[in-house]
C-alpha cells in the first residue's frame, strides 16, 4: 500500500503462525521494495506437538494510483527459511516423539488492489508462490530426501485504520497448494493476524 516516493511502512503482528515483521519503502515514484520476516518460538519440550520456524524474504515491484483513493501494486521476490516440528504418538501405552526439520526457499508473485484514504487502508492480495523444501531430516528413519516442489495460492484481505502515522493492522486469508509434484504437504490453511503499522512519509 505504498503510494508515493520516500514513503515507508513497517508492520509488526502476531497470529496463528507466530510473529511477523513486514517493511516496505518507495525510493522513487512507482517503485517499491519490501522485506518480510516470520518466526515462531522454540519447540515446547512438554507439548505433544509443537512447531518452530524462521523465514525471511525480499522483493520489489510497481505501484500506481487509481483515481483519488485507489491503489494497485505488483511485487515479486524470493525467500529462505527453516522449520522444525515435533509430533507425539502413543501405541499400546508407549509414547514416542518424532522430530522433522528442513530448509526451504520460495519465489512469489503478489498483485494487490485496494483503497487508501487518510488513516484508512483496505486491500485484497492474491499471492502465488513456488516452494522447494530440501535437507529434510526425520528422526524416525534418519533420511534426508527432497520434499519436492509445491505451488501455493494465498488470497488475503488486509484492513488498517488509525490516526496519523499509527494504524491498527488486521489480516485474514487462506493458503492452499495448487500442485504438490509428489510432495507430502501438511500446513495451516488459515492466515490470521493482528498488529500495528507505522507509516513514515506523507
Amino acid at each position: 500500500m505504498i503510494t508515493e516516493k520516500q514513503e515507508a511502512s513497517v508492520t509488526v503482528s502476531t497470529g496463528m503462525n507466530g510473529f511477523d515483521l513486514q517493511g516496505a519503502y518507495a525510493p522513487i515514484n512507482h517503485l517499491g521494495v519490501m522485506v518480510n520476516m516470520s518466526g515462531s518460538p522454540a519447540l515446547t519440550p512438554s507439548a505433544k506437538s509443537s512447531h518452530r520456524h524462521a523465514f525471511a524474504e525480499a522483493g520489489a515491484g510497481f505501484f500506481a494510483g487509481i483515481g483519488e483513493h485507489g491503489v494497485i501494486d505488483l511485487y515479486g521476490g524470493w525467500g529462505l527459511g527453516n522449520v522444525r516440528t515435533k509430533s507425539h504418538t502413543t501405541v499400546n501405552g508407549n509414547g514416542h516423539s518424532d522430530f522433522v526439520s528442513g530448509r526451504s526457499y520460495r519465489y512469489f508473485l503478489q498483485p494487490s488492489i485496494g483503497v487508501k484514504k487518510d488513516a484508512f487502508q483496505f486491500c485484497f492480495s492474491m499471492r502465488t508462490s513456488y516452494l522447494d523444501a530440501y535437507e529434510i531430516w526425520n528422526s524416525e528413519d534418519d533420511t534426508a530426501p527432497s520434499a519436492g516442489e509445491v505451488y501455493f495460492v494465498e488470497p488475503v484481505l488486509t484492513l488498517r485504520a488509525g490516526k496519523d502515522h499509527l494504524l491498527f493492522h488486521s489480516q485474514v486469508g487462506f493458503s492452499g497448494p495448487l500442485s504438490t509434484e509428489g510432495a507430502t504437504v501438511k500446513l495451516r490453511p488459515l492466515i490470521m493476524n493482528i498488529g500495528l503499522t507505522w507509516r513514515i512519509g506523507n
